[in-house]
């Protein structure tokens, strides 16, 4: 993310907030972890935010489901100004104060979306919903993805918790052509398993600070007897 990226959003956050359906207690410091989770993860896929294999066209409406700080949808009506971004969240408080002109964020559940957005979006973005969907509410959560997208749009997904989503519910939901990318970093001293547990069962924020700051050494410095931990991002399209 460049420095006027950071200046920027850091400029556009604000509001404090406690998300009780969350694992994670959601005020100004949680945005402030949300924000260095949007770097670790952009930075584990090189920079990209778009991974699904859609052509960006001139007024492509894409949805950031449980945008949080919305930072994820700002860097993405940054990098593809033709197209237009609509975040969403169960809670406004954290969204960004000041927009650029092709992005707006609105109040709405992921699990049940307007109506009149049936077939608007060339694409639904969302990631790290672990700790906001409970079981059955993924099932209506990509049903509602999958109702909202244009016949050929495309999900695209990131869960540390490789369980969900996962093909079998993604092709359930209708979804077709399932891609699977695998962005990479590497975290010291812990085996694949221990990682994947840990970041299954974190319960503070301190635990996911000291996750966080782990992953920023092993970018920054580079460290001996790393491991490497994944961040699968599922694509998949509905068929036109």
């Amino acid at each position: 993310m460049s420095a006027a990226m950071q200046a920027y959003i850091k400029e556009s956050m604000g509001g404090a907030q406690y998300r009780s359906s969350y694992l994670l207690e959601y005020d100004e410091e949680e945005a402030a972890r949300l924000n260095r989770q949007h770097e670790v993860l952009t930075r584990a896929y090189d920079g990209r935010l778009i991974l699904a294999p859609l052509d960006v066209v001139p007024n492509l409406r894409i949805l950031d489901s449980g945008t949080g700080t919305g930072v994820w949808a700002l860097s993405a009506s940054a990098a593809h100004p033709e197209a237009f971004v609509t975040g969403i969240d169960i809670e406004e408080r954290n969204f960004p104060r000041s927009l650029p002109p092709n992005a707006n964020f609105l109040t709405a559940n992921l699990t049940a979306l307007p109506e009149e957005w049936s077939g608007q979006f060339g694409l639904v973005h969302q990631r790290l919903l672990m700790g906001a969907l409970r079981q059955d509410e993924w099932t209506r959560a990509l049903a509602e993805a999958y109702r909202v997208l244009q016949p050929g749009g495309w999900i695209q997904s990131l869960e540390t918790d490789p369980t969900y989503p996962k093909s079998p519910m993604l092709e359930a939901a209708g979804f077709r052509d399932v891609r699977v990318f695998r962005g990479k970093t590497e975290l010291a001293g812990q085996s694949p398993e221990a990682i994947a547990a840990r970041a299954n069962f974190i319960r503070s924020g301190e635990e996911y600070d000291a996750l966080l700051r782990a992953l920023e050494v092993a970018f920054e410095k580079g460290v001996d007897g790393t491991y490497p931990l994944y961040y699968p991002i599922f694509c998949a399209q509905k068929p036109y």
